[in-house]
């Protein structure tokens, strides 16, 4: 994926979430120019858990640059606040990235696409103050579906 094409997926992203019309959009080399480059894709639990954040502009201006960077270096950090779930807990090991303060994206890299699995504020996701373990359990079973369905 060119960088230029990053607003304009971005967009896309928008329109299926707000939409509910996607399982798995592949955003991956929309031109067929480059088989190394990297893809995006989302499952139908970024859809159902992101319509409220994905309408907020600074949220996808912020959606925009996290993929322009990951699609620049996939495994260098996206801000400070880009590492897997700490702790025990149902989340631990799947990896976040901050948005903005409240706001963050939880994802996957395998073989150079990245996989959006939610959106959400610290309390949707279920790591606010107090953690909700009931959340976290429910989201972890919505991306372990969407793993499964895709294979990774």
């Amino acid at each position: 994926m060119r960088l230029s094409e990053i607003q304009s997926v971005v967009s896309e992203i928008y329109q299926h979430t707000t939409e509910g019309t996607f399982v798995w959009e592949n955003y991956t080399n929309i031109l067929g120019e480059d088989e190394n480059a990297t893809g995006i894709k989302i499952c139908q639990v970024f859809a159902k858990l992101n319509k409220k954040h994905i309408r907020n502009a600074r949220v996808q201006n912020a959606l925009g640059n996290f993929l322009k960077a990951k699609a620049i270096n996939p495994t260098a950090p996206f801000g400070g606040k880009d590492y897997p779930m700490i702790g025990k807990g149902p989340l631990g090991g799947i990896k976040h990235a901050g948005l903005t303060n409240d706001v963050s994206v939880m994802y996957e890299i395998k073989n150079n696409t990245i996989y959006l699995f939610a959106i959400g504020s610290h309390d949707d996701l279920g790591f606010g103050k107090p953690n909700n373990i009931k959340k976290q359990k429910q989201l972890v079973k919505k991306i372990d579906h969407c793993k499964k369905s895709e294979g990774i």
